[in-house]
């Protein structure tokens, strides 16, 4: 999409009316965390700040509509301020997280399993 075209449907967006989106429920690390393993599933590279910030607001429309929160929730995890932020940066997972966020990954997938098979 051209940068205009971007624009007109970022305004149309704009005009629409809001309605309350929810607000994720997990904390920022896990949210980064997730938006690092999905573009850089062996955490290699990281992901840079403006991937993490397109996916957090593709897969949580409350960011898509708070895209400034979004951002600065970001900066606020990695403790980079506006002055700092060049655009160059990647951002990986912390690695006091790695084991951490496997654990409650894991018991949430396992709660969504058992979930699921009573609705059927």
């Amino acid at each position: 999409i051209d940068g205009d075209k971007a624009r007109r449907i970022h305004v149309w967006l704009e005009s629409q009316p809001r309605k309350a989106l929810p607000k994720a429920t997990s904390s920022s690390d896990v949210l980064i965390a997730l938006a690092v393993r999905n573009l850089d599933p062996n955490n290699y590279y990281g992901a840079s700040f403006a991937s993490i910030i397109a996916f957090l607001a593709l897969h949580f429309p409350y960011y898509n509509r708070n895209m400034e929160e979004c951002k600065e929730m970001v900066r606020r995890a990695y403790d980079i301020n506006t002055r700092e932020e060049t655009g160059k940066e990647n951002f990986r997972i912390k690695g006091t997280l790695v084991e951490q966020l496997s654990v409650r990954i894991k018991s949430y997938v396992d709660r969504s399993r058992d979930f699921g098979k009573d609705q059927f």
